[in-house]
């Protein structure tokens, strides 16, 4: 019997170009592209705003990713969905700021 298991992050990075980075708390690490979503849906819309978009922030609990009461997404489509990132590369394309 397989049990779904929830993701839980535990820290988030706001990016240029409507990505995020998410760290998950058993140490995998996401590179997602909001703007493969925002035609997907009439909400993710809004995130055109840059404003609101860098307002992005984990749920409490780390199970999504909020911007506002109706704007959210759950942390389990961005481990599906997220490219795979290595901590360590991600640190030195950041510092090489090549993200």
């Amino acid at each position: 019997m397989d049990l779904f298991v929830h993701a839980k992050a535990k820290r988030l990075k706001v990016l240029e170009n409507m990505r995020l980075l998410v760290l998950f708390d058993d140490g995998q690490v996401r590179l997602i592209d909001m703007n493969f979503y925002i035609p997907q849906h009439k909400n993710f819309k809004r995130l055109k705003n840059q404003k609101l978009f860098n307002r992005a922030k984990l749920s409490p609990g780390g199970f999504g990713i909020i911007w506002n009461k109706d704007i959210d997404i759950d942390v389990n489509s961005v481990l599906k969905n997220g490219k795979k990132v290595d901590w360590d590369d991600f640190l030195i394309s950041a510092k090489n700021q090549t993200i």
